[in-house]
């Protein structure tokens, strides 16, 4: 089925889902019972949810933002419980995992700017270095606090 307004993105480039989970039928579980959902491969032990009875009619529902495993796995994430439970997942939307970029450097030595274009690789004068005039520390000192 083609979604009018869906859009194809990587499976690896996803950071995360948004997604709604609910249990029911915890009759063939231990009291209390747990479900968790994390990345594959994570050790995280943190529940989602938590249920004190068993029964066929006991329901129950939480609401998460998911990260998912960004290693080219085929499995993205996973669920563990404490016993057997009937689990729906209604998955909301999903967010993109942030692309790294090429760092846009500036190296200062013997009081002058040298600009290193993004993709290219830069080496170090290796000279010893200067130390910078106490007006340019303070212009530095400035621009990395923010001010």
């Amino acid at each position: 089925m083609q979604l009018p307004h869906a859009v194809s993105v990587d499976e690896n480039s996803i950071g995360g889902l948004a997604m709604n989970v609910a249990i029911y039928d915890t009759s063939a579980s231990d009291q209390p019972g747990f479900l968790g959902v994390r990345p594959v491969g994570s050790i995280n032990l943190t529940s989602l949810m938590n249920w004190v009875l068993s029964g066929l009619f006991v329901q129950d529902s939480n609401y998460a933002v998911i990260p998912m495993d960004q290693t080219p796995l085929a499995n993205e994430f996973e669920m563990f419980d404490a016993s057997p439970v009937h689990v729906i997942v209604d998955l909301f939307g999903a967010f993109i995992a942030p692309n790294a970029t090429a760092l846009d450097c500036v190296t200062l030595y013997n009081a002058s700017a040298t600009s290193v274009p993004a993709g290219t690789d830069a080496c170090a004068n290796p000279h010893p270095l200067v130390p910078l005039p106490m007006r340019l520390r303070r212009a530095v000192r400035q621009e990395l606090r923010g001010e």
